[in-house]
């Protein structure tokens, strides 16, 4: 027993949502592979979401394509035919007559040979046209008075693409845009009244009586997403409009996912772009769909879709901080302990032969840890360590006499001070005033937080002199007469 499964369409339930996505004056074909009848795996009918609602069927069993799911195309549907037998027919209908049309179609070929519409036949004939590709060469094929093909010779790209065709009576041009891009065009003839009694068939070309079965050579193998048509010439905002609908329909999304966390060890994680997408470039500098990390920071990631768009994302990359910083400065006679501040079973190997989590270190030079983890990823982190010799480049001077009063300050390394403190005082200027006879000890920072101290003993011999002068008020011009009240 055959058992039918009908998928049905959405316009049914929403059908401003679905129609207001692309315009709807004169579109006489909507056929889209998410709105098709599957009987036993194969479509037996793909319905027509235009106002014609077209019968395009396949009644015989052993002739149905096959209904699939394109990752590459945002996990959409596509009708698969298979090259040899399978195809959908129409019957006679879409004969173009006088006007202008727009015709899209999103598919892709695997065979060198078979169509993708056409309402044709295998023999000359006037009034025929179709979506083909013969031995490799891709055309729009278009006989009126004459054939004039709109053809890419040697077409050999295998992914899905859009193909846009205008089918243009008023610059009497047929033109043919891959992913958007004009590619190509011939010349019509405008006054040409396009009518036949050819059935139009999708995945197959007419034999030579313009009717079925069809002719052998061009069976489709390949795909289609989906196809609409016109029944007049498309603005070319509104082409942008149909054309950017369906790129983004049947686009997925360039994500490389949330960022990632690794709680523990250094292996690599991977980052994939999804499929879909082509012409890779990470900010490694890779060029590869997946790249492998295993350091912490920000990864950036473009591709282009098949439509020749190029996507972009952003992922940041966490792996266990090692806590140890390129470069150490410590006071001259000081140690510091180095610590990776890393929590869970590692091991450790230090350029001084060390085998601790943690080393105390003093001596001025370049230094390495290298730490494992139990899977036998490692990483090793490099720093140096510098002295800095604060502490020998301060001097206050040998002891000396001074007269009470004298102030007293660094005679060396005053300019690699940042704070003073005077022992006897609480000064934390950098001169102190002298008075009486001792010791005078003064303690010094710098940027660094080094310290110094250095003393000197100090003797007084007498009074400093504290000179005091006053002057009168003078013109400009006279002699000054200062009046000495000088004491010491």
């Amino acid at each position: 027993m055959n058992t039918k499964k009908l998928f049905i369409i959405i316009f049914s339930i929403i059908p401003s949502f679905l129609f207001s996505q692309i315009p709807q004056d004169e579109l006489i074909l909507w056929l889209s592979a998410d709105s098709v009848e599957i009987i036993d795996g194969k479509v037996a009918r793909w319905y027509d979401r235009s106002e014609n609602d077209y019968q395009i069927l396949q009644n015989s069993a052993t002739a149905r394509p096959t209904f699939a799911i394109a990752s590459e195309l945002n996990n959409q549907p596509v009708i698969v035919f298979n090259g040899t037998n399978s195809y959908l027919d129409g019957g006679n209908i879409l004969n173009l007559g006088t006007n202008s049309h727009t015709f899209f179609i999103i598919s892709k070929k695997t065979g060198n040979s078979g169509s993708f519409f056409s309402k044709s036949r295998a023999a000359t004939a006037e009034g025929r046209y179709g979506f083909i590709i013969e031995s490799g060469n891709l055309s729009f094929f278009y006989h009126d008075n004459q054939q004039r093909n709109v053809s890419l010779n040697s077409f050999s790209n295998n992914n899905y693409n859009l193909f846009s065709i205008l089918n243009n009576r008023q610059n009497q041009k047929n033109q043919l845009f891959v992913n958007s891009n004009f590619v190509k065009e011939n010349s019509l003839n405008a006054d040409y009244e396009f009518n036949n009694t050819f059935n139009f068939l999708i995945g197959a070309y007419n034999n030579s009586s313009g009717g079925v079965p069809p002719y052998f050579a061009l069976y489709l193998n390949g795909a289609i997403a989906e196809i609409i048509f016109y029944n007049r010439l498309l603005t070319e905002q509104e082409r942008s409009i149909v054309e950017n609908y369906l790129m983004d329909k049947y686009t997925p999304e360039l994500t490389l996912g949330p960022d990632i966390y690794v709680d523990y060890g250094f292996c690599d994680t991977t980052i994939s772009i999804p499929a879909g997408f082509t012409d890779f470039q990470w900010s490694s500098g890779e060029t590869t769909q997946s790249i492998s990390v295993n350091q912490s920071g920000q990864y950036w990631a473009s591709a282009k879709d098949y439509f020749g768009r190029t996507h972009y994302d952003t992922i940041n990359v966490f792996f266990p901080t090692i806590n140890i910083e390129n470069s150490y400065i410590i006071c001259a006679g000081d140690s510091i302990l180095v610590n990776p501040g890393l929590t869970g079973t590692y091991f450790y190997e230090w350029s001084d032969g060390s085998t601790d989590s943690e080393n105390y270190l003093k001596n001025a030079g370049s230094y390495w840890i290298r730490i494992e983890d139990t899977n036998s990823c490692f990483d090793t982190v490099f720093f140096d360590i510098q002295i800095d010799n604060f502490k020998n480049l301060i001097s206050l001077g040998n002891d000396t006499t001074l007269c009470s009063g004298n102030k007293i300050r660094l005679i060396q390394g005053e300019e690699l001070c940042t704070s003073f403190l005077w022992e006897s005082n609480g000064n934390t200027l950098s001169e102190q005033a002298v008075y009486e006879s001792g010791w005078q000890k003064l303690t010094v920072t710098n940027e660094n937080n080094c310290t110094a101290v250095d003393s000197i003993f100090i003797s007084i011999v007498g009074t400093a002199p504290e000179p005091d002068f006053i002057t009168e008020n003078l013109c400009f011009g006279s002699n000054t007469l200062f009046f000495d009240n000088s004491t010491s």
